[in-house]
């Protein structure tokens, strides 16, 4: 198979099994299924800086410098912070043999609140991000297994709202307010040349940091199954499917059935300009035995499109339009529209500024407790490479948010300085 078409394999195994992500889990972590099988079977040994007998391991080290006037997202009642944070990223491979290996990769850091000493606490100022794992992979003959664990701890959005057990009130705009988050699960390919099919089982399972908002604690089981055909070198095509079974630990949220199914396609148009989609139904069925209020059941089309363009030598551009239905936090299910445009200019060989204008339209299914919102987000950034091991960004970002609920309303400024060193 030539390199483009290993190419156009990639990157659509990574658009229909993030589709089938959606399927199941939180936004935080649909791009767990994206990352499985997006690089080559064979263990990635050659790319690291520190080596101990067959272990070899790639660190990097981040920090970022956070202005944000508007961190609890309210109209009255403002609370601004500088937020430092510290991290840093490994990616560790064990080969075993030539095609088997042990993979851990970890993403953490923590963050320091200057003005608001009272959030820089054990349960909210760690964050571990996605994409830390411990996998083991394995091949038998045509078949690629992948057995893993992977671990998130972040700090859940402020603009989420959850029912607060302790006053028995919906609330929102909490800022010290985290989930811990872990998926463990069997992944598996079936090469068959121009034919690929994915397919696995996922167990994931969320908890609060914090008792008072424990309605969110729940178990989701997901199957899901996505063969995927290379019809042409430029063109892939397949179907992507997934079912979960969600459960809540406590009796607010309705316990509910999910399934999904639809096409899914990648498109390399030219050299220079590739499209890729999804379409699928998705369904969301309440097993009405919560107290909040929802009695409604989900079935809503979902999808993504994206458009992404190299102009010229200086100029590149995406556009994506997006429908994602989730499990909702007061309700049974959440749906978001939502369109982003970021193009990116070569100033010099080193130097890139970068554009993001995005607009979000969520509305919650049903009950007293449903939110309508309009989001509009204006982002503008320049980045710097020193040099091969050090990359540096500032970036502006303007939200508005509108909503239906007096309190939800807000704008917000953030100024943010970041910086990654490869060691």
């Amino acid at each position: 198979m030539k390199h483009y078409q290993i190419l156009c394999f990639i990157a659509f195994g990574v658009l229909a099994l993030a589709s089938t992500a959606f399927a199941a889990l939180p936004n935080v972590a649909l791009i767990d299924h994206a990352n499985a099988f997006a690089t080559a079977s064979a263990p990635q040994t050659e790319d690291y800086n520190i080596k101990l007998g067959n272990l070899r391991t790639k660190f990097s080290a981040s920090f970022e410098a956070e202005y944000n006037d508007n961190i609890n997202q309210v109209t009255t009642g403002k609370i601004s912070d500088e937020i430092f944070r510290f991290g840093f990223k490994s990616s560790s491979v064990l080969p075993i043999t030539e095609l088997n290996s042990l993979k851990l990769d970890v993403d953490a850091g923590y963050r320091f609140y200057a003005e608001n000493s009272d959030l820089n606490s054990n349960q909210n100022f760690l964050d571990i991000n996605p994409g830390s794992e411990l996998a083991f992979n394995w091949w038998i003959k045509n078949f690629e297994f992948k057995l893993y664990d992977r671990l998130n701890y972040v700090g859940q959005s402020v603009d989420t709202r959850v029912l607060n057990s302790a006053t028995n009130s919906v609330t929102g705009n909490i800022i010290n307010l985290a989930q811990l988050q872990n998926r463990a699960g069997l992944e598996t390919m079936w090469d068959l040349n121009d034919l690929k099919v994915y397919g696995g089982y996922a167990r994931d399972d969320i908890r609060s940091n914090r008792a008072d908002f424990n309605s969110l604690n729940r178990t989701a089981h997901t199957v899901y199954l996505s063969p995927l055909l290379l019809i042409t070198p430029e063109f892939s095509a397949g179907i992507m499917s997934a079912y979960t079974w969600n459960r809540y630990k406590f009796n607010f949220q309705n316990d509910s059935d999910s399934w999904s199914l639809g096409p899914t396609a990648f498109w390399q148009m030219t050299e220079n300009t590739q499209v890729s989609g999804s379409l699928f139904w998705k369904q969301i069925d309440s097993k009405n035995n919560g107290t909040n209020g929802d009695n409604s059941d989900s079935g809503e089309v979902n999808g993504n499109l994206s458009l992404t363009q190299q102009l010229n030598e200086k100029l590149s551009h995406s556009l994506t339009f997006a429908r994602n239905t989730d499990f909702g936090t007061v309700t049974n299910a959440t749906t978001a529209d939502s369109v982003y445009y970021q193009p990116i200019y070569q100033l010099k060989e080193d130097w890139f500024l970068k554009g993001r204008l995005g607009y979000e339209h969520g509305k919650d299914s049903a009950g007293a407790n449903a939110e309508r919102y309009h989001r509009r987000l204006y982002g503008v950034g320049v980045q710097h490479t020193f040099s091969r091991k050090l990359r540096a960004e500032l970036d502006y970002n303007y939200t508005v948010n509108t909503s239906n609920i007096t309190s939800r309303p807000y704008n917000q400024n953030q100024v943010v300085l970041s910086a990654e060193y490869d060691f």
